[in-house]
């Protein structure tokens, strides 16, 4: 289309968005916006200048390449390019997603740059690429056998190494192959798939080529994506070693007591499949769904709008890191890999640093009362496991308790070589038929109603307070509230 410079001029002056027009390579218009970006002064100082200048020089050629294709092909419709821009004083942007396209501006042809800032988009896939690193690494780690296979067809997707030490095979000869012919189920079960079932478990033999039969037990359960089922997560436990006792033992009572702690096991690790399953989909749903509308509107959206999806999608990468690294603790306790490091700290600091860290985080409406009782010096404790103590108490007190209610962490130093921690609410309470087991990995009350977890804070709490030396206790009263006591050594016995 054709537009007088004047009409030009009135529409873009205006936009939110960088507008420039070209010659060749040399910039002959820009808007205010677009000044802004590249970190210019005003629009005069970039005019007559290449807009290779402002360009990082690795993404120098996208841009030429760009402009190459709408001149070779005369093509009508933009063509879209991602840039990065050099650092720039004022703007402190770096990437912008263009669309160029050829215009005629007073019977010139010229090029038409239409720009908006994507580096919070960059900034997001960074992070989801950081979780992705982190999740791998769990699987790759992990001392159980966990092989992905496609729920449809039973062939195999991937496999981590445990897997393929437990069924003799390497990775390369795992994957591809059908699952089913690998380890037919025994008695010739037909319900390994069945979506309706959220955990199937079933025992399986390994027979080696020298003879040598090794039992496995199985747990299936499923990953599933936008409400489809689209992969089955199988996890292997070598049964050899209780087998093996259990034979030489010889007596029906020891079998009895090794069956029902195996299935005490299984379900325990099954419960936690089926939460960790639940628990991805909605974050990972409501990420996708978040992108989508950004990608698809993002020119339409008000930049409140944007924001807000932003934050959304940076609060459900938080959520998701947050359970990942619970699971990384957890991992490290089972295997004896978390340790006890004691240092000197100055414990009513930290507190404080770590309440006002949990209110920025969590955003929450809640007052977190921080109490001291006695006199505080520095004091040999282990921050990182201190952490671990308070920061699942203090977030779960507030997860359960009524918005805008007060939470309360006291502390107190009045003997010699003991502090001791109190967090107190006023939440939802224990059920007293449920408290027993408060402290069982991945136990979680009845009465939690949709409140998001994996049920694993508490053990993570328990491993902690017993790392160092410690005690820990509770009292509660379903819909009054609940008050955790957690008692510390203090090594160098600094009394008030």
């Amino acid at each position: 289309m054709s537009l007088s410079v004047s009409d030009f001029k009135e529409i873009v002056e205006s936009s939110p968005y960088m507008v420039v027009l070209l010659e060749d390579e040399t910039i002959r218009y820009i808007n205010s916006f677009g000044a802004y970006l590249l970190g210019a002064e005003d629009t005069q100082a970039t005019l007559d200048c290449s807009i290779l200048d402002y360009v990082h020089p690795d993404d120098r050629q996208i841009l030429r390449d760009g402009l190459c294709q709408l001149e070779e092909q005369h093509i009508e419709t933009p063509v879209y390019l991602e840039v990065r821009l050099l650092p720039a004083v004022q703007s402190g942007r770096e990437s912008v997603a263009l669309r160029v396209k050829q215009v005629t501006i007073a019977g010139k042809l010229m090029y038409s740059l239409t720009g908006s800032d994507i580096t919070g988009n960059l900034v997001t896939r960074r992070q989801l690429q950081s979780i992705r690193r982190k999740f791998a690494a769990l699987f790759t780690q992990s001392p159980t056998g966990i092989l992905i296979v496609h729920h449809v067809s039973s062939l195999i997707i991937n496999c981590n190494p445990v897997a393929g030490r437990l069924i003799g095979k390497s990775h390369e000869e795992l994957l591809g192959k059908n699952f089913d012919l690998l380890l037919p189920p025994m008695g010739g079960d037909t319900s390994r798939y069945n979506p309706t079932q959220p955990v199937h478990t079933e025992t399986v033999e390994i027979v080696s080529p020298d003879g040598k039969i090794t039992p496995l037990a199985l747990t299936i359960s499923y990953a599933v994506w936008n409400g489809h089922n689209a992969v089955a997560i199988v996890m292997l436990f070598d049964m050899s070693d209780r087998v093996a006792v259990a034979t030489a033992q010889r007596e029906q009572a020891a079998i009895i007591r090794a069956a029902e702690k195996e299935r005490e096991i299984y379900e325990l690790r099954n419960r936690f499949m089926a939460m960790v399953s639940h628990e991805f989909r909605t974050p990972l749903a409501t990420i996708q769904t978040s992108v989508d509308l950004l990608e698809n509107y993002y020119d339409r959206m008000a930049q409140e709008r944007r924001a807000a999806g932003f934050s959304t999608i940076r609060g459900q990468i938080r959520y998701l890191a947050d359970m990942l690294d619970d699971i990384s603790i957890m991992i490290e306790a089972e295997s004896g890999r978390l340790y006890f490091e004691p240092v000197l700290l100055d414990v009513v600091s930290f507190c404080q640093s770590l309440i006002d860290e949990i209110h920025r985080e969590m955003r929450t409406e809640h007052e977190i009362k921080l109490v001291t009782i006695g006199e505080f010096s520095d004091m040999s404790l282990d921050p990182v496991l201190l952490r671990y103590i308070l920061r699942n108490l203090l977030t779960n007190a507030i997860k359960y308790s009524p918005d805008a209610t007060e939470v309360l962490l006291e502390l107190t130093h009045i003997t010699a070589g003991k502090i001791i921690f109190r967090v107190e609410d006023y939440g939802i309470g224990i059920p007293a038929a449920e408290q027993e087991k408060l402290f069982t990995p991945y136990a979680r009350g009845s009465n939690i109603g949709q409140t998001r977890g994996v049920g694993i804070g508490l053990q993570i709490v328990w491993n902690a307070t017993h790392l160092h030396g410690g005690e820990i206790g509770f009292t509660s009263e379903e819909g009054k509230g609940t008050v955790f006591k957690v008692s510390l050594p203090d090594s160098l016995g600094t009394s008030a």
